[in-house]
């Protein structure tokens, strides 16, 4: 585009010449030299404000001229703050993440079967680096210290708290009260014997040894039956006497500070035993094991990393699943809101930098590459505009002289 623009005014001043030389011969050639004549100066004041814009005319340090590198630091620091202040501004970005639906285009994704090979190459792509990661002596130092630091520094009350309420709140409850009550019976069944030599031993000597047994034999019979009516009946006072005890122990467990004194020293004397010392490390060295196993040199090349079923599934998921795709989705407006538009300034202040540390002379040709197609033809309409006018403004004169 340079090139044509430059052959244009080339052609206009060769026309300007050959038309005053040929003007006496032919009267009509002096409105062809007027337009000729008023081409070359749009032409030339087009070039010098195109060029102006990314260097200096000729080399020559003309005033107001070599405007992109002179004020590089601040056209930076411009488009930094306009990213900050306008593309990542709240009013902006939550209407577009209410409308976005992350979860919907990931499933949509995920059906293609071409992007499970993008998948499965980004998976190796990164294993290396999370291999040497795993390998790294001060991670696995750092792993352990933070188990251990974790576990000291979390409180064991509410946790333990918590889960009771969400056990007694859902199905666990009655599963775990259905386990513990086949367990318990199964052990009197399974102990008969020893419980009757029990009772026997702790009876009077004076009782028959035969009355103990029926004795023995009548609580255990009674007790399995209580047990099977507990399992089976979900009305049952057991079960409900259970349930109310858990319900204390939840409330004692948000207000009963001397329990949890209990509870943080028995914590404090689970930290300190010996086989959590190396937890951390331990846990690093099993992930490493599996990653090694999978994602490793000697792992099959051939068999992707994560099967097209898993992938599949996952998107069919993502597409039924309503609850899902609203909790994903919501987690991604949550990053995006407290990451990006959160950090916003920051943002800005790093595009600045980036502009402001790129070479001048590259930053030049990169602007020029993006705009200077469209440079080009202002030079090419500044030529054929400066020509029309001047021909209008000659034919006027001539006209009313």
């Amino acid at each position: 585009m340079r090139l044509l623009a430059s052959a244009l005014l080339a052609a206009m001043a060769a026309l300007y010449l050959l038309t005053s030389a040929l003007q006496t011969h032919a009267p009509w050639l002096a409105y062809v030299r007027a337009f000729a004549e008023a081409a070359v100066v749009g032409a030339v004041a087009d070039w010098f404000a195109v060029v102006a814009l990314f260097r200096h005319p000729f080399g020559l340090p003309i005033p107001h001229t070599a405007i992109i590198p002179r004020q590089k630091d601040r056209i930076a620091d411009a488009i930094g703050r306009f990213v900050a202040a306008n593309l990542l501004d709240l009013k902006e970005v939550t209407p577009r993440l209410e409308t976005m639906d992350a979860a919907a285009w990931l499933g949509r994704w995920l059906m293609e079967p071409r992007h499970w090979e993008t998948v499965d190459a980004g998976l190796r792509r990164v294993s290396p680096t999370f291999l040497r990661l795993l390998e790294d002596t001060e991670l696995q130092a750092f792993g352990e210290g933070f188990v251990a630091e974790t576990l000291r520094a979390f409180k064991v009350t509410p946790l333990l708290a918590r889960c009771l309420s969400v056990a007694l709140d859902g199905e666990c409850y009655d599963g775990a009260f259905n386990l513990a009550a086949d367990r318990f019976r199964g052990f009197l069944v399974a102990h008969q014997d020893t419980i009757r030599k029990l009772v026997g031993k702790s009876s009077v000597s004076w009782i028959p040894g035969w009355v103990d047994s029926r004795v023995a034999d009548a609580i255990l019979a009674e007790l399995i039956a209580k047990l099977a009516d507990a399992r089976d009946q979900t009305a049952h006072p057991w079960r409900s006497e259970g349930r109310r005890a858990m319900q204390r122990l939840i409330v004692r467990l948000a207000e009963d500070q001397a329990l949890a004194r209990q509870c943080e020293a028995f914590k404090a004397q689970l930290v300190s035993q010996p086989f959590l010392e190396g937890a951390g490390g331990w846990a690093i060295a099993v992930m490493r094991e599996g990653v090694a196993r999978a994602f490793g040199p000697s792992a099959a090349q051939s068999t992707p990393l994560i099967s097209s079923d898993v992938l599949r599934a996952l998107a069919h998921r993502l597409e039924d699943d309503a609850m899902l795709r609203t909790t994903f989705n919501a987690a991604v407006h949550d990053i995006v809101l407290k990451s990006v538009v959160a950090s916003r300034w920051e943002v800005g202040r790093f595009v600045a930098r980036v502009i402001a540390d790129w070479d001048t002379p590259v930053l030049v040709e990169r602007l020029e590459l993006q705009v200077g197609r469209d440079l080009q033809f202002i030079r090419v309409n500044g030529t054929l505009v400066g020509g029309t006018v001047g021909l209008i403004i000659y034919a006027a004169s001539r006209l009313f002289s």
